[in-house]
């Protein structure tokens, strides 16, 4: 018996359709790598990476606002003001081995006028240097430089409201920043 050749290839390729209609489905997926490379070795302590701030309930009056958050530009009293801390561990001796001197830290959220845009249209974030007076304007910017120190640093933040919008309206006024730690 004579198999021709066209028969033979004919017959091949019929086998191999067959077999790869019952090949079983793959599923693929995505690995994504992400990092830094830098001489830093301080960290930012887990504690410090995902904070809530919560202002309470804040009047909308004299008893919350200076001039009762009657005027845009009017701010949470004191009492009202909440402490934002970012705690690094691990810190190489500052100028030893290339090490950093100093940090700053950059926010970064919705802005609206160098603050922080609240869910309110009426009151914003205004988050200042830990001395409670200098306002970090423009937040795409970085906050003031501090000096480190080896071992663990803390950097404090004060975040309060400000009166955006007359009249303060009442209800929730939430937001939500990042923060990104640059060393020099």
């Amino acid at each position: 018996m004579k198999f021709s050749a066209l028969k033979f290839s004919v017959a091949g390729l019929s086998l191999l359709a067959l077999s790869s209609v019952h090949a079983q489905s793959t599923q693929s997926g995505i690995v994504r790598f992400t990092g830094n490379i830098s001489p830093v070795t301080c960290i930012v302590n887990l504690g410090s990476r995902d904070q809530k701030i919560d202002f309470g309930v804040v009047p909308p009056n004299a008893n919350g606002f200076t001039s009762g958050g009657g005027a845009v530009g009017n701010v949470a009293l004191p009492s009202h003001q909440r402490t934002i801390t970012i705690r690094l561990d691990g810190c190489s001796t500052p100028g030893a081995n290339n090490q950093p001197t100093t940090a700053t830290v950059r926010f970064d959220g919705p802005i609206r006028n160098g603050r922080i845009n609240t869910s309110n249209a009426t009151a914003d974030i205004q988050l200042l240097e830990n001395n409670s007076t200098t306002a970090i304007w423009d937040l795409s910017g970085p906050s003031a430089p501090v000096n480190l120190q080896s071992g663990t640093n803390t950097l404090n933040y004060i975040a309060r409201y400000y009166v955006a919008a007359v009249p303060l309206a009442s209800g929730e006024a939430n937001a939500e920043a990042t923060f990104t730690m640059n060393y020099q």
